[in-house]
C-alpha cells in the first residue's frame, strides 16, 4: 500500500525591507516549511491563507530533498593559514512547489495521488541571480 505524506507549503511571501535579508531569510510562496506523515494534526494557523496543505507519495517526496535550503560555499580568512570554509544560506529552500500548478480535490487541500504526481511542479529559482543584481549602496 502506498505511503503518503503531507508538505506544509508557504501560501505568500513573507517579506523584509532589507533585500538581501529577503531573499536569504524569508519564507516565500511555494517553500515547503514541514512534511509529516499523511493525517497529521496540524495547527489552527497552518492552513489558508498564510499556508497549504499538499500530499504526496512520500516515495516522490524522499527523492526531492524538499526541506534542503539553497547554499553555497564561502571561505572564511581566505588565504589565512586557518582558513575555513563554511555554508551560507542563499534561500530558505532550494525547491519549490508551484501552487498555481496544483488542482484541489476536496476542499482547501490538494491532494496528489498515483498518477496525478505530474501535476506537483517542483521549481529550482536561483537565489545568486537575485542576490547578485541588488547594488549595495554603502
Amino acid at each position: 500500500m502506498a505511503e503518503y505524506v503531507e508538505l506544509l507549503v508557504k501560501a505568500v511571501d513573507a517579506t523584509h525591507p532589507d533585500k538581501v535579508k529577503d531573499i536569504r531569510g524569508c519564507w516565500k510562496r511555494g517553500d515547503v516549511v514541514d512534511i509529516r506523515p499523511a493525517g497529521f494534526k496540524w495547527g489552527s494557523e497552518e492552513g489558508p491563507p498564510k499556508f497549504q496543505i499538499v500530499t504526496m507519495l512520500k516515495s516522490e517526496a524522499d527523492k526531492l530533498d524538499l526541506l534542503e535550503s539553497e547554499t553555497e560555499e564561502k571561505i572564511i580568512d581566505a588565504g589565512k593559514e586557518e582558513q575555513r570554509v563554511e555554508l551560507e544560506t542563499l534561500r530558505r529552500r532550494k525547491l519549490k512547489v508551484n501552487l498555481d500548478a496544483l488542482v484541489p480535490v476536496k476542499g482547501e487541500k490538494v491532494e496528489l495521488k498515483a498518477g496525478k504526481v505530474s501535476t506537483l511542479v517542483i521549481t529550482k529559482p536561483s537565489a545568486k541571480t537575485e542576490l547578485e543584481s541588488i547594488k549595495v549602496v554603502k
